[in-house]
């Protein structure tokens, strides 16, 4: 046997490949790997448990610098199986997994999308927080976040009163000119608590603010808007959005 290491992560997506093979996209806390994973299209593979959308697994692989990877075998740490028993929750961690492998990820990538699942398997609703953390910290990372020290437009620190993805950033009362709904003193708030917290930050922000699926959509929407970036599994999750309703 050629040399192996061992790797863990989150198992992003896995893609067909050839007539029963399969390509593992794995988060780690660095990195996504691509994995070939050969014959887990079969029901009889040893390796099929271990390769399913989301689990936190470690792999024994054979590891190449140029092309893919070899899986060997490994093991799941945990499964979250809850989360693709329901639509929702699967199609909101189907959106993030899409997200994180075109951005691709750091440590605090991982941390976060590993507590948002966590978080989903167990029914708590502070998923939505970690997700938009997850969020602003790829929207951080690309340039494009919010201006939220102030007016975008004029600069001012008083009256502001809404966000604008045209200008990019907050607008006070003067520069909207009614232009664009106004938001409550709390979602401003919320907003640039987001966007300026650091990782230290991360539970107290937990603890102050709920976000929820309207945030969600809305800062995956920032990101399509401001890169001309689609998510093609954004449009299945408002699908989902609207049968809930």
């Amino acid at each position: 046997m050629k040399p192996t290491t061992e790797v863990e992560g989150i198992v992003l997506s896995v893609q067909d490949y050839r007539e029963s093979d399969g390509i593992i996209r794995l988060l780690t806390q660095d990195k996504i790997l691509s994995i070939l994973a050969r014959g887990i299209q079969k029901q009889t593979s040893k390796n099929r448990m271990i390769t399913q959308v989301f689990s936190h697994v470690r792999y024994t692989i054979e590891q190449k610098e140029n092309g893919l990877s070899l899986l060997y075998y490994g093991n799941v740490i945990d499964s979250h199986y809850k989360i693709m028993e329901d639509l929702m929750k699967s199609s909101i961690c189907f959106v993030l997994a899409e997200v994180i492998t075109r951005f691709h990820g750091n440590p605090t990538i991982y941390m976060l999308f590993d507590k948002c699942l966590k978080e989903f398997q167990n029914d708590d609703a502070k998923a939505y927080n970690y997700a938009c953390l997850l969020l602003a910290q790829i929207i951080q990372k690309e340039g494009i976040a919010p201006f939220v020290d102030g007016c975008i437009l004029c600069k001012r620190k008083d009256h502001l009163e809404t966000l604008s993805v045209t200008d990019g950033g907050f607008l006070c009362t003067t520069c909207n000119h009614d232009r664009i709904l106004p938001r409550s003193k709390q979602e401003m708030i919320q907003i640039r608590s987001l966007f300026k917290a650091n990782e230290k930050d991360f539970t107290q922000l937990n603890e102050m603010f709920a976000f929820n699926l309207d945030d969600f959509i809305f800062w995956v929407e920032w990101l399509e808007k401001c890169i001309h970036f689609n998510v093609s599994s954004l449009k299945f999750l408002k699908s989902v959005q609207t049968l809930t309703w």
